[in-house]
């Protein structure tokens, strides 16, 4: 046993006498191999790491993009427009030949709330009990949104899309910038105030000349209102 010990000892010796008489280029070349074999396991953590820090980097750079859809829900839900339209730019670095299925879906879903604007816009425009600056602002954001040249949908194919009729008189605001829309929808509105206002007095005029007082009038009339 003690025989074999020395032997193996021996052996040793000789091994590493023969590692220190290599030539100097191969004795780099053998320690290089062996420090490659012993790090590899740290390199390849390493490399791993820096995958996934780069896949996060770019997943924050793309979370806006992808939360555009929602943002724009919640603001409209809310009336705040300009915030929807804000969001809505988001979108529109994804190029039209993009490759990528999720952010193609991102884009159609805004769009979708980008068309669903228009038309709240468009009602908002034609409502006859509206503040002025409740106009202005619609105006401000319609033209917005029209400038982002939003795709059409199937949902804006109807006959009756952009369509309202105010006594009678049929106005298209698609037809028309959207100050001049605004115009067109509040005159008829005014038009038609007119008329009915035209048309209780002169229902008045015949009741007080046929033998009511003027208080029976006015009772009658805030009767009828009231019943509104």
């Amino acid at each position: 046993q003690e025989c074999f010990i020395c032997c193996a000892a021996e052996m040793c010796l000789l091994h590493f006498h023969s590692i220190l008489l290599l030539p100097p280029l191969n004795y780099l070349l053998v320690c290089s191999d062996q420090a490659r074999k012993s790090h590899k396991p740290l390199l390849d953590n390493t490399n791993e790491v820096r995958k996934v820090q780069s896949a996060l980097a770019v997943l924050q750079r793309v979370v806006p993009i992808l939360q555009a859809p929602h943002l724009m829900r919640q603001h409209l839900e809310n009336n705040r427009f300009s915030q929807a339209l804000k969001a809505y730019r988001r979108v529109l670095v994804i190029d039209d030949h993009c490759n990528i299925d999720l952010l193609n879906q991102v884009k159609a879903k805004a769009a979708e709330a980008a068309r669903e604007a228009r038309r709240d816009l468009e009602v908002r425009l034609a409502q006859d009990k509206v503040s002025l600056s409740t106009l202005l602002d619609s105006i401000r954001d319609l033209s917005e949104l029209l400038e982002l040249d939003v795709p059409k949908g199937v949902e804006d194919e109807g006959e009756t899309i952009g369509l309202f009729d105010i006594g009678g008189q049929v106005i298209n605001v698609r037809q028309h910038p959207p100050a001049l829309a605004c115009l067109l929808v509040q005159a008829a509105h005014f038009k038609l105030l007119v008329q009915k206002t035209i048309a209780l007095a002169d229902q008045n005029s015949h009741r007080i000349f046929g033998g009511e007082t003027l208080s029976q009038v006015q009772g009658a009339a805030f009767a009828s209102e009231g019943s509104q």
